[in-house]
Protein backbone atom coordinates (compact mmCIF):
# COMPACT_ATOMS: atom_id res chain seq x y z
CA UNK A 1 0.00 0.00 0.00
CA UNK A 2 2.75 2.44 0.72
CA UNK A 3 4.40 1.38 -2.38
CA UNK A 4 1.48 2.40 -4.67
CA UNK A 5 1.25 6.02 -2.37
CA UNK A 6 4.43 6.79 -3.21
CA UNK A 7 4.17 5.80 -6.86
CA UNK A 8 0.64 7.81 -7.30
CA UNK A 9 2.90 10.82 -5.60
CA UNK A 10 6.00 10.34 -7.77
CA UNK A 11 3.48 10.22 -10.83
CA UNK A 12 1.64 13.72 -9.69
CA UNK A 13 5.25 15.56 -9.39
CA UNK A 14 6.21 14.37 -13.30
CA UNK A 15 2.84 15.47 -14.66
CA UNK A 16 3.44 19.14 -13.22
CA UNK A 17 7.14 18.63 -14.00
CA UNK A 18 6.80 17.54 -17.84
CA UNK A 19 7.30 19.67 -20.31
CA UNK A 20 7.07 19.86 -24.34
CA UNK A 21 11.36 19.21 -24.49
CA UNK A 22 10.20 16.69 -22.06
CA UNK A 23 8.29 14.41 -24.02
CA UNK A 24 10.60 15.18 -27.57
CA UNK A 25 13.31 13.24 -25.50
CA UNK A 26 11.28 10.26 -24.62
CA UNK A 27 9.41 9.78 -27.29
CA UNK A 28 11.89 10.84 -29.69
CA UNK A 29 12.08 6.88 -31.25
CA UNK A 30 8.80 7.41 -32.46
CA UNK A 31 10.80 9.83 -35.22
CA UNK A 32 12.73 7.35 -36.68
CA UNK A 33 10.60 4.08 -36.00
CA UNK A 34 9.55 2.27 -39.15
CA UNK A 35 8.04 -0.95 -40.47
CA UNK A 36 9.76 -3.84 -38.54
CA UNK A 37 11.21 -2.02 -35.49
CA UNK A 38 10.42 -3.03 -32.44
CA UNK A 39 10.44 -0.90 -28.98
CA UNK A 40 12.79 -1.61 -26.56
CA UNK A 41 13.32 -0.09 -23.34
CA UNK A 42 16.53 0.61 -21.41
CA UNK A 43 16.90 2.69 -17.99
CA UNK A 44 13.55 4.72 -18.96
CA UNK A 45 14.02 5.53 -22.35
CA UNK A 46 12.63 4.33 -25.50
CA UNK A 47 15.07 2.84 -28.06
CA UNK A 48 14.20 0.56 -31.71
CA UNK A 49 15.56 -2.20 -32.49
CA UNK A 50 15.54 -2.99 -36.29
CA UNK A 51 15.15 -5.89 -38.20
CA UNK A 52 17.89 -8.10 -38.16
CA UNK A 53 18.76 -11.99 -37.36
CA UNK A 54 19.43 -10.93 -33.70
CA UNK A 55 16.30 -8.55 -33.19
CA UNK A 56 14.20 -12.00 -31.65
CA UNK A 57 16.97 -13.01 -29.71
CA UNK A 58 17.30 -9.54 -28.20
CA UNK A 59 13.58 -9.40 -27.80
CA UNK A 60 13.76 -12.73 -25.77
CA UNK A 61 17.35 -11.74 -23.72
CA UNK A 62 15.86 -8.73 -22.30
CA UNK A 63 12.10 -9.97 -21.97
CA UNK A 64 10.68 -7.77 -24.54
CA UNK A 65 7.67 -9.06 -26.43
CA UNK A 66 4.44 -7.30 -27.64
CA UNK A 67 3.03 -7.10 -24.02
CA UNK A 68 5.59 -4.62 -23.18
CA UNK A 69 5.48 -2.77 -26.64
CA UNK A 70 1.73 -2.34 -25.56
CA UNK A 71 2.51 -1.14 -21.67
CA UNK A 72 5.09 1.42 -23.32
CA UNK A 73 2.69 2.65 -25.56
CA UNK A 74 -0.27 2.81 -22.54
CA UNK A 75 2.39 4.18 -20.00
CA UNK A 76 4.28 7.23 -22.57
CA UNK A 77 0.86 8.15 -24.20
CA UNK A 78 -0.86 8.26 -20.95
CA UNK A 79 1.66 10.76 -19.68
CA UNK A 80 2.20 12.38 -22.73
CA UNK A 81 -1.88 13.15 -22.84
CA UNK A 82 -2.21 14.32 -19.61
CA UNK A 83 0.42 17.10 -21.08
CA UNK A 84 -2.12 17.59 -23.76
CA UNK A 85 -4.84 18.29 -21.54
CA UNK A 86 -2.49 21.77 -20.10
CA UNK A 87 -1.08 22.85 -23.07
CA UNK A 88 -1.98 26.86 -23.29
CA UNK A 89 -2.77 28.07 -26.72
CA UNK A 90 0.21 29.96 -27.49
CA UNK A 91 2.25 26.62 -27.23
CA UNK A 92 -0.26 24.83 -29.13
CA UNK A 93 1.00 25.17 -32.60
CA UNK A 94 4.81 23.64 -31.20
CA UNK A 95 3.01 20.53 -29.98
CA UNK A 96 0.63 19.91 -33.31
CA UNK A 97 3.94 20.10 -35.08
CA UNK A 98 5.51 17.53 -32.89
CA UNK A 99 2.32 15.44 -33.34
CA UNK A 100 2.55 15.35 -36.92
CA UNK A 101 6.19 14.38 -36.75
CA UNK A 102 5.74 11.12 -34.91
CA UNK A 103 2.34 9.92 -36.23
CA UNK A 104 4.49 7.90 -39.16
CA UNK A 105 6.52 6.14 -36.39
CA UNK A 106 3.57 5.41 -34.03
CA UNK A 107 1.55 4.29 -37.09
CA UNK A 108 4.41 1.57 -38.10
CA UNK A 109 3.79 -0.17 -35.16
CA UNK A 110 0.18 -0.93 -36.63
CA UNK A 111 2.59 -2.39 -39.73
CA UNK A 112 4.99 -4.50 -37.44
CA UNK A 113 2.07 -5.83 -35.88
CA UNK A 114 -0.92 -6.26 -37.96
CA UNK A 115 -2.17 -9.70 -36.01
CA UNK A 116 -2.00 -7.93 -32.65
CA UNK A 117 -4.98 -6.26 -31.98
CA UNK A 118 -4.27 -4.93 -28.94
CA UNK A 119 -1.14 -2.85 -30.31
CA UNK A 120 -3.43 -1.47 -33.51
CA UNK A 121 -6.08 -0.39 -31.18
CA UNK A 122 -4.02 1.65 -29.22
CA UNK A 123 -1.97 3.21 -31.45
CA UNK A 124 -5.28 4.06 -33.35
CA UNK A 125 -6.68 5.70 -29.93
CA UNK A 126 -3.46 7.27 -29.64
CA UNK A 127 -3.09 9.16 -33.53
CA UNK A 128 -7.17 9.81 -32.94
CA UNK A 129 -6.53 11.72 -29.67
CA UNK A 130 -3.62 13.76 -31.72
CA UNK A 131 -6.31 14.64 -34.72
CA UNK A 132 -8.93 15.60 -31.66
CA UNK A 133 -6.36 17.61 -29.99
CA UNK A 134 -5.40 19.42 -33.23
CA UNK A 135 -9.24 20.40 -33.89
Amino acid sequence: MKNRVIFHICNIILYYMSTLEDFKKKLAVFLILKKGDKLMKNDDLLYHEPPSLLQSFKRWWYSENQETTFEYLDSEFKHFMKFLNKVEKKDSEQVKQFMNDIIPGIHSLKLTYPHCRKICCKVDSIILTFLDFKK
